[in-house]
């Protein structure tokens, strides 16, 4: 698991998820959970 947030931090998409939660008004840990939730199912 820690391995996929490591990949989710990375610096870029931070910034990315900065803005998103900015424009929609979310905390960052609201997208990055969401962001993973979705790599999960991908991934099973």
């Amino acid at each position: 698991m820690k391995q996929y947030i490591s990949i989710y931090l990375d610096v870029n998409i931070v910034e990315e998820v900065d803005k998103l939660a900015k424009k929609k008004e979310r905390s960052r840990s609201w997208f990055v959970s969401k962001i993973i939730k979705e790599f999960l199912e991908k991934n099973k």
